[in-house]
């Protein structure tokens, strides 16, 4: 039970921490700049919705996958909730398309980005 609660709390600090990046890059341009019209919130409606599936992400950390390489490890941990986003949560829930291609052509790349930056994270104050 202690493991399951520590990667929540190691997937939820951690997308509260990359929604703060992200919320720094859009406010100082640089998605304008990569042609990625993505804009985030840091009110509570914004972060909390992000936190608690950042949490539930975070169980990604105990899948058994390539256990002894941690970068590569972090890239398949970010691919399965980036791969989600861009062809389920966009196309479906938003008016955005599929791969989220109405916020600009870079849109996949920075999306996974974002979330390898979160894996990498998650994973990191999951080892110590």
């Amino acid at each position: 039970m202690r493991k399951w609660l520590l990667v929540y709390g190691c997937g939820s600090f951690a997308a509260l921490l990359v929604t703060l990046a992200q919320w720094l890059l859009a406010k100082f341009g640089v998605y304008y700049e990569l042609g990625a019209d993505l804009s985030p919130s840091i009110s509570a409606v914004g972060l909390y919705p992000k936190m608690v599936w950042g949490g539930v992400c975070g169980f990604l950390i105990l899948m058994p996958l390539t256990a002894s390489r941690w970068l590569l490890r972090s890239v398949w941990v970010a691919l399965i909730p980036a791969l989600i986003q861009l062809f389920v949560i966009y196309p479906v829930m938003t008016s955005f398309g599929v791969a989220g291609l109405a916020l600009g052509v870079l849109t996949p790349g920075v999306v996974f980005l974002l979330f390898w930056a979160w894996a990498l994270l998650a994973l990191t104050l999951y080892r110590f």
